[in-house]
């Protein structure tokens, strides 16, 4: 009760809200199916719930450590717990991002909240066992820290985001920016925290004090998924967070050019150097720098749009100054009249049903090829329950219920070997994309290897280009 009385207003909507938010999402995480993705999200999952048995995982640099050890007791809870760890991070992140907002001074705070629920493919992956919203919450954390003047703990969360994404390289690099410009030298040194902590503790596993560096999988300069266009991300962007968030990014983007030339905007405000450095210049040296790596083909880029996931809280507080912007008339009336029209807007797009909006029957659940694996593989794994399996989707490991990191259990089909080193009794699970695409195994290569027995091949009725095949090996 005594924190009821000290609460604003705005506190109370913002908290309300949130409340709201955290009930509905924790209600779709248990009755919903879906995995977010079938592929990296499930991987994440199956590194942090085999953490604690293979301990060396939690100094996985593509599972990302911090990611591991945060994540790794809501995964022995299975899917559902990871699940969960997301949806903890998102209200965090939107309740850190409300805070934010109130010390930046903008008008109708609480409306961050809406707006990064209400972003399409923020809300759609909250459900998922992807990384992007702990990077996400560290990088809010640490602005809101620092505009409470609170600059070590800030700092030092922001040295330990490499280990979270591999972004988090860029986003050092706009922190050390912000304090150069701020003379804060002495705090400098704590933005390799992170990786002097991580380097030594690697260092029983790897024995190697620059396997934080050595063991990044990111530094090829080079990607088998080829490149695109430089403004792809553009696109992409508008699938994340929606027609109306766009505008509204646009309108803030459209605010702080206008500070450029009219220093009275600013002179006035003590978290100028905040603003935009912090947050328009961290949003936008990551929507820069993925922009780049996809037009360059380089970093193993995929031009994947959900990665935008990471500072979508801060396109928010972007698009906020842009509703700040336009509702700023004398007219009480007239911006009150903006305010809410936004906010229809934002909420309508959401469950409009357009390409961008979410799509409730299919963003929530299994994917067809999942449902292609459910409906085949249990029987496999049922009747062939001492095999070694070489499969490519991490899915199928959640579904055979084995170690999949147990390489007597598990093994890749590049594992695959052609001179007499395979195991007696395996069974090869094939499918169209993993198998195919990011181990370069042919369904033909396989059909024609002699020591192999086709068991069955299936396709899903809805996209036939859905497929696996199921493989044993041939009886001396």
């Amino acid at each position: 009760m005594n924190l009821l009385i000290y609460m604003t207003k705005t506190d109370k909507i913002a908290v309300t809200g949130l409340g709201a938010f955290f009930i509905i999402f924790c209600i779709i995480a248990v009755i919903k199916d879906g995995t977010g993705h079938s592929g990296d999200s499930i991987e994440h999952f199956l590194i942090s719930k085999f953490a604690f048995k293979h301990p060396e995982h939690f100094f996985h640099h593509w599972g990302k450590p911090v990611f591991v050890l945060l994540s790794a007791p809501f995964a022995q809870f299975g899917f559902i717990g990871m699940k969960i760890f997301n949806v903890c991070l998102a209200i965090l992140t939107g309740y850190f991002g409300y805070l934010t907002g109130k010390k930046l001074n903008l008008n109708y705070p609480y409306l961050s909240v809406l707006f990064l629920f209400m972003a399409p493919l923020y809300f759609v992956l909250i459900f998922s066992g992807l990384t992007e919203y702990l990077m996400g919450f560290a990088i809010i954390l640490a602005i809101y820290l620092i505009l409470d003047n609170k600059y070590i703990p800030a700092i030092i969360i922001i040295s330990f985001t490499p280990f979270m994404r591999s972004e988090g390289l860029v986003i050092i690099g706009v922190f050390a920016f912000y304090l150069l410009i701020k003379r804060k030298f002495k705090l400098l040194p704590l933005l390799i925290t992170g990786h002097l902590i991580y380097s030594i503790a690697g260092y029983f596993i790897y024995k190697d004090l620059l396997w934080v560096f050595n063991k990044i999988p990111y530094l090829n300069i080079g990607s088998p998924y080829g490149s695109g266009h430089l403004l792809d991300f553009a696109g992409k962007l508008y699938y994340v967070i929606g027609f109306p968030l766009m505008i509204l990014l646009g309108l803030g983007f459209v605010y702080i050019l206008r500070t450029f030339f009219k220093p009275s905007i600013y002179k006035n405000r003590k978290v100028y150097a905040e603003d935009l450095i912090l947050i328009y210049g961290s949003f936008s040296a990551f929507f820069a720098a993925h922009s780049l790596f996809w037009w360059l083909g380089i970093f193993n880029s995929m031009g994947l749009g959900r990665v935008l996931n990471s500072v979508v809280p801060l396109a928010v507080l972007i698009g906020l100054h842009g509703l700040n912007m336009v509702a700023s008339s004398k007219n009480k009336l007239v911006n009150k009249s903006v305010v809410v029209l936004f906010g229809v807007f934002v909420v309508f797009f959401f469950f409009w049903g357009n390409p961008a909006s979410v799509n409730w029957k299919k963003d929530l659940n299994l994917s067809e090829d999942q449902l292609l694996v459910n409906a085949h593989v249990p029987i496999i794994a049922k009747e062939y329950s001492t095999a070694t399996f070489y499969y490519s989707r991490p899915y199928v490991g959640l579904v055979l219920g084995i170690d999949h990191f147990d390489q007597n259990r598990h093994k890749f089909l590049r594992d695959l070997s052609v001179d007499g080193g395979r195991p007696e009794n395996l069974i090869i699970i094939w499918d169209h994309w993993f198998s195919a695409v990011e181990e370069g195994k042919e369904l033909g290569t396989l059909l024609s290897d002699p020591d192999l027995l086709l068991l069955s091949e299936h396709q899903s009725l809805k996209d036939p280009s859905v497929k696996i095949a199921i493989f044993k090996s041939k009886p001396e």
